[in-house]
């Protein structure tokens, strides 16, 4: 069967299954969600939403713009071979920024059409585990040491320098941009490291000149290195590490500010942070549930345990009054912020085309909807009436 006939017939089960014959069925629902929306092909893929396209990358090798509220397919670009999937996309003024394998890829919003490709067959660069941009700048996750920025318009190196050295575990990752300056997390994969060793340094944004660096300092409780997600809090930026401490740093300096250490997350990564107006959303796959601190002081303002639902495997997403994350298990959970509770949405309790849904990647809200990649396509849940 051609791609062109696979696809039409997936959006033939996709239509039928709401519309069969042009009577309506129930469509499924769970937790107080309904279905909306399907674009059929599982995805595995973090998924950027403006207005009522969604733009995410499907399993089979295809970057797709579709419709949140009908599911219908605006566009797609093939970007490789099939069982792709991307952790992170970064949005740009007309363009997405994402790693595909080893490459950096800009997609224009509007057509699919690709901007640039960036390889470097003598780097090892990973962007589907980080990427970033801001203004002319992409930044984004290397191994062996060496860090690269490229023009955000052209894809063309504005430069790159080699930070730390070259071994096998000198990895870095979580760019975050804060002004004029650039700060990454050093990201080995085994071994305690000794006093003295780097966990995040700063770089000037322009042209990657070291100005800090954070090290290793067991007498001031810097145990670990870097963690994979660090953001921007105002002119402040905001560091994790390995064994779950938040640090808030001044990203000209390198001066810690404040450092929370977030219970139960010993050698294992906080896989998430997230900024909603002074509170500080923490996700960590050794901690079911979620933490939020002041951003201001890093002191706790509320915590929830989602023990029986698991951890987050992938980046939380905030809502004006929920939480939500993909956790172990393929489940959705829900956190509702005002009451301090949860709810979930497992494997078995959602069928689609008399699939079972399995929740893939790290949904995102558009307005009181969660958009969110699944096994059997990109799904739009809606809230019941």
């Amino acid at each position: 069967m051609s791609h062109f006939l696979q696809r039409a017939c997936q959006v033939c089960v996709a239509a039928l299954f709401f519309h069969a014959c042009n009577n309506p069925v129930a469509a499924p629902s769970a937790a107080g969600y309904t279905v909306e929306a399907v674009s059929p092909g599982s995805r595995l893929s973090a998924v950027s939403v403006h207005g009522d396209t969604a733009f995410s990358g499907r399993q089979d090798g295809y970057f797709e713009a579709t419709s949140v509220s009908t599911g219908r397919q605006f566009w797609q670009t093939r970007l490789t071979t099939p069982q792709w999937a991307s952790n992170r996309l970064s949005d740009g003024p007309g363009l997405i920024y994402l790693g595909v394998g080893s490459e950096v890829v800009a997609i224009a919003r509007s057509d699919g059409a690709v901007a640039w490709r960036f390889s470097d067959p003598s780097l090892e660069i990973v962007p589907t585990s980080s990427i970033t941009n801001k203004g002319r700048y992409v930044a984004f996750a290397q191994n062996r040491g060496v860090a690269t920025v490229l023009d955000a318009l052209t894809g063309q190196r504005v430069w790159q320098r080699r930070v730390l050295p070259d071994i096998s575990l000198s990895s870095i990752s979580a760019p975050v941009f804060v002004d004029s300056m650039l700060i990454y997390s050093r990201r080995p994969t085994t071994g305690l490291p000794p006093d003295g060793e780097v966990i995040a340094f700063g770089l000037k944004a322009a042209t990657g000149d070291s100005v800090w660096t954070l090290q290793v300092n067991r007498a001031q409780g810097l145990l670990q290195y870097g963690g994979i997600s660090n953001i921007r809090y105002g002119d402040r930026a905001i560091i994790t590490t390995k064994d779950g401490l938040v640090l808030r740093v001044n990203p000209t300096t390198g001066v810690v500010e404040w450092r929370t250490k977030i219970p139960a997350t010993s050698d294992t990564d906080i896989l998430s942070v997230h900024l909603l107006e002074n509170e500080l959303y923490i996700g960590s796959g050794a901690k079911p549930g979620v933490e939020v601190l002041d951003a201001v002081t890093g002191r706790s303002n509320w915590a929830l345990s989602t023990l029986l639902a698991g951890s987050p495997v992938f980046d939380l997403a905030i809502g004006k009054d929920l939480v939500a994350f993909t956790a172990v298990g393929a489940q959705l959970v829900l956190v509702e912020k005002s009451k301090r509770s949860f709810r979930f949405i497992g494997t078995d309790e959602l069928k689609i085309g008399g699939s079972s849904v399995a929740f893939q990647g790290t949904p995102t809200f558009s307005g009181e909807r969660i958009v969110v990649a699944t096994t059997v396509g990109l799904i739009t849940l809606k809230p019941e009436q």
